[in-house]
C-alpha cells in the first residue's frame, strides 16, 4: 500500500505494516511525522506507543509540545496505531495476563520492524525497559507487590535480546518506581 500524506499536516504520512497477531494477518497503520524544514541528513527516530483509542494524528493534536519538537527538527516521530485500541506488547501483555511466550514473539517482531524503519542501522535503535506501573495510582489498585517482580521477567528478556543482538538498551524502570514517592 503506498504511503499517503496526512491531510492535516503535509510533513506527515501514514503507512501500513502487516503483522501477525493471535495468528491473524492484520494491517497496522502508523504515522510518520517529519521536521518541517529538514536541514540534517540524519535524524533520531522516536517511536510513540500512544494511549489506546487514538491514532497518531489524534495523539499529536493533543500533545502539541511533541509536534513542536518534531517540527523544529529534533527527531522524526513514528506513531503506530495499536490493535483493538490497545498496545499488545510488554506492559499490556502483563496487565491482560497474556502468555509470556506471546510477548517473546511480539517483542522480536517489533524490534525487527523497528530495525527496518531505521534502514537496518541498529545503532539508531534503543530498546527501552517497561515502566513499572505498580508505582502509579492506577497500579496501586492491581496487586502492586506482584507487578514489579513480574515486569522484571519482561525487562530481563528484552535486555538479554538486546545484548545478544548488539542493540542499545536503556533501563528506565527504576526511574518509574519513584512515581509514588515524588510529589506531583
Amino acid at each position: 500500500m503506498p504511503a499517503r500524506v496526512s491531510e492535516e499536516n503535509p510533513t506527515s504520512e501514514v503507512k501500513v505494516i502487516t503483522q501477525t497477531i493471535d495468528g491473524l494477518l492484520l494491517d497496522r497503520p502508523y504515522l510518520i511525522r517529519y521536521p518541517e524544514n529538514p536541514s540534517e541528513e540524519n535524524y533520531p527516530v522516536v517511536f510513540f506507543f500512544h494511549d489506546a483509542g487514538a491514532n497518531g494524528e489524534q495523539w499529536l493534536s493533543k500533545n502539541p509540545d511533541v509536534s513542536d519538537l518534531i517540527g523544529d527538527g529534533k527527531f522524526i516521530g513514528i506513531f503506530p496505531d495499536g490493535d483493538e485500541n490497545e498496545w499488545n506488547i510488554g506492559v499490556n501483555n502483563h496487565y491482560q495476563t497474556k502468555a509470556f511466550s506471546l510477548y517473546e514473539t511480539e517483542f522480536v517482531e517489533l524490534v525487527n520492524s523497528s530495525i527496518s524503519f531505521v534502514g537496518g542501522d541498529t545503532k539508531k535503535l534503543i530498546v527501552i525497559s517497561i515502566p513499572d506501573y505498580a508505582f502509579t495510582p492506577f497500579g496501586q489498585n492491581y496487586n502492586p507487590t506482584e507487578i514489579s517482580p513480574e515486569l522484571e521477567l519482561y525487562n530481563n528478556f528484552a535486555q538479554k535480546y538486546a545484548e545478544e543482538n548488539t542493540l542499545s538498551y536503556g533501563y528506565i524502570t527504576d526511574i518509574t518506581q519513584q512515581g509514588q514517592k515524588l510529589p506531583h
